[in-house]
């Protein structure tokens, strides 16, 4: 028997010592419970959450992002950022995971963010720093969190 990380895509097959719980749910599920209840995932990961307006048409804005979106992938200590993008009210943004609090406070002390948060083309600029609930997260499926507590039990 063998399940399908839907985070990678890769099938993973299962070494239980002991029976996950979860009667009357999918077998991943109660295999994703499991993981929750008997690794000791404790990890100090971040979220920073980014939002502002831009004052740019919309084609602007997109090459402009894609212009240094290798920057950011370059960022000590991110894990991954998902860019934000509401053409209609012409508000972007982005949801970052770092690795850990000191990773953000860097991320935060850089040329790259301060570039964006003082750019004349960016207003109502926005940040809120968020911890993360791991056993909740892996209930519901969130990016690594399976993926990593999957990898820890099979």
């Amino acid at each position: 028997m063998c399940f399908v990380s839907p985070v990678c895509g890769r099938a993973v097959i299962p070494i239980v010592k002991e029976k996950p719980p979860g009667k009357g749910i999918g077998k991943l599920n109660a295999a994703v419970e499991f993981c929750a209840k008997k690794t000791s995932i404790k990890m100090a990961q971040q979220i920073l959450q980014i939002n502002f307006n831009f004052n740019l048409s919309s084609d602007d804005y997109k090459q402009a992002v894609n212009g240094i979106a290798e920057k950011f992938a370059a960022l000590p200590g991110l894990q991954w950022k998902i860019w934000l993008y509401n053409e209609e009210s012409k508000e972007a943004g982005g949801i970052y995971q770092f690795a850990d609090k000191a990773a953000v406070e860097a991320f935060m002390q850089s040329e790259l963010f301060l570039g964006s948060a003082t750019n004349p083309y960016f207003t109502n600029f926005s940040v809120k720093q968020f911890g993360t609930l791991v056993d909740t997260g892996v209930i519901t499926r969130a990016p690594r969190y399976l993926e990593q507590s999957i990898e820890n039990v099979f």
